[in-house]
């Protein structure tokens, strides 16, 4: 399978069977590539060892590992086989809670930038605490009080994110309003009293509606990040949109919100690109899932297929907006976008989340729990497939941190796990359900 430019030409056969043996060894040779991986990394969520130790929460309190060693039970499998070998989800946990106290390390002492962002500052550090306390069944001693001291702590965080500059999701309001969402959905609705939440929403709006007005542009809420008009997921209108949709979904008083919403999502539609614009075969000629990566992005800047910028976060975006207003729009909107990761997202850059393969499976795996269409869901399960053939580990790039959450094979182990239990699959710190 030759790769072309940023990806590898998609010739993969839907028809391939669910493995989960398979699965199975490639998420064994995952974990085990990722925990014999070095130490002294940053302690953030996105690059650093709060990401891993989320991976490790994740995966061990799936469920997975003791699925897959059931449904191999009595078989004549040797002691050398992939079940003998896949860690047990205790050894997940110790794994974390090793990697959360580097990550404490890395954050202990002077003030840092970003504390308040979710996936790049303390405050994913205290998240990523207070789930893995309550990951293990049944709970170890004390964990309780764990839970709440790191539940406090992100509670602390909220005055630097009100007064953050920025609004999006990867440093700035909408990763800690999302943050908390979590949070609640974990451990309870008024974890985070709502009212706390609501504070750094009306500072998100306040912000896009100020920028919107100063730049006269015909979009409710806008937002720059570094002076450039962003759309994706990470930086842009897509992330933010997506984070307030889940806001609106709660049915909290928010004056003016619905209506900023479907402007907002009218705006970002306006902005898809029509497939024949960059050689792209399709049968219609009109629009065809593609975005800018920021506004304004002439012909001549091939667009992204990325959770961060482009296609990827629009899957996301308006399946979202779809669920939450209810029309066929958004949906239509969101199978485009797949259509264009399906055929164009088997990334050269990596493995991981943020700009990756897993990131991109990600998104059909939630157009499968969208739909219900088996047919998003053998999408996803073949780019999982993909990640461990020899095409994809010998033609892929070396992410600079190979073994993260984000950007390395933290974030593909996730992603394997969660093609074992499809229906309660979720995008790391980006989906509720």
């Amino acid at each position: 399978m030759a790769h072309h430019r940023r990806s590898f030409q998609n010739r993969l056969d839907t028809r391939a069977p669910y493995d989960q043996a398979r699965l199975s060894q490639q998420l064994n040779s995952v974990l085990r590539y990722v925990l014999a991986g070095p130490m002294e990394l940053s302690g953030s969520l996105y690059t650093g060892s709060s990401g891993i130790a989320y991976m490790l929460g994740h995966v061990g309190g799936s469920g997975v590992l003791r699925q897959a060693a059931t449904a191999h039970s009595g078989s004549s499998a040797g002691p050398t086989s992939t079940v003998a070998l896949l860690p047990c989800p205790s050894d997940l946990f110790a794994y974390g809670n090793t990697y959360l106290q580097m990550a404490r390390s890395q954050f202990s002492g002077m003030r840092q930038r970003h504390e308040e962002s979710l996936l790049c500052g303390k405050a994913g550090m205290h998240l990523t605490a207070a789930m893995l306390s309550s990951a293990e069944t049944p709970p170890p001693a004390g964990s309780e009080e764990t839970t709440t001291q790191h539940v406090r702590r992100y509670l602390s965080l909220r005055s630097s994110a009100v007064s953050c500059e920025a609004s999006e999701l990867l440093y700035g309001q909408a990763g800690w309003i999302f943050g908390a969402l979590l949070l609640n959905k974990r451990f309870g609705d008024e974890t985070v009293p709502p009212s706390v939440i609501l504070t750094v929403v009306e500072a998100t709006l306040e912000n896009g509606r100020m920028m919107s007005s100063e730049l006269g542009i015909d979009c409710p809420l806008f937002y720059t990040w570094h002076d450039r008009p962003y759309l994706g997921a990470a930086h842009g209108l897509m992330g933010i949109c997506y984070v307030l949709l889940h806001v609106l979904e709660k049915g909290w008083a928010v004056e003016g919100l619905e209506s900023d919403l479907r402007g907002m999502l009218r705006y970002v539609l306006s902005l898809e690109l029509k497939a024949d614009d960059y050689g792209v075969e399709t049968a219609s000629g009109s629009p065809d899932g593609m975005y800018p990566t920021a506004v304004g992005d002439g012909a001549g800047r091939e667009p992204l297929i990325h959770w961060c910028h482009g296609s990827t976060g629009a899957v996301f975006l308006f399946c979202k907006a779809y669920q939450v207003l209810g029309r066929q729009e958004y949906l239509e909107a969101a199978r485009r976008a797949g259509a264009v990761v399906w055929r164009s997202g088997l990334l050269t850059k990596g493995p991981g989340l943020c700009h990756g393969v897993a990131g991109n499976g990600y998104s059909l795996l939630t157009l499968y729990r969208c739909t219900g269409e088996q047919a998003y869901f053998q999408q996803a399960l073949q780019f999982g497939y993909f990640l461990g053939t020899e095409e994809f580990l010998h033609g892929s790039r070396t992410p600079d941190c190979p073994h993260s959450l984000f950007e390395g094979w933290a974030g593909a182990a996730c992603f394997l796990c969660d093609l074992m239990q499809p229906m309660a699959a979720r995008f790391p710190l980006f989906e509720l359900q």
